[in-house]
């Protein structure tokens, strides 16, 4: 970033444009987060505004779409507590809304047709045995 100071907290204005704002600003808007979110048989792809700048140069990284796995396995942790864990698969960072939007969508298409494609596979190895 080039001249002036680096902003880390914005939120989203009445247009899903990121704004720069201050802490205390950005926490009010914290329940607005979840842009999209769209179950398949196996994931659960989540797109999300993260409030906070996650680049280091270059436009701020302020959206996030992850796919993560819907079935869930336990995981124990040091402290002996357990907690369900969902993995997450993949994850794709974003400087504006369409791009997250556009990245949730594509995140959508290659989900589905990787599932299509194993749902194929596993049919067709069922009828060879």
């Amino acid at each position: 970033m080039s001249g002036g100071a680096h902003h880390w907290y914005y939120k989203l204005d009445a247009n899903k444009r990121p704004v720069p704002c201050s802490l205390e600003e950005q926490a009010r808007g914290a329940h607005d987060w979840q842009l999209a979110e769209t179950f398949t048989e196996h994931c659960r792809i989540s797109t999300v505004f993260l409030g906070i700048d996650h680049g280091w140069r270059g436009p701020p990284i302020l959206f996030e779409t992850m796919v993560f796995e819907k079935a869930a396995h336990e995981h124990e942790w040091a402290d002996g507590d357990k907690s369900e864990i969902h993995e997450d698969l993949e994850q794709h960072r974003y400087s504006s809304y369409d791009d997250a939007m556009t990245g949730h969508k594509a995140a959508v298409s290659r989900i589905l047709r990787m599932e299509a494609a194993a749902a194929k596979a596993a049919k067709t190895k069922g009828r060879v045995s």
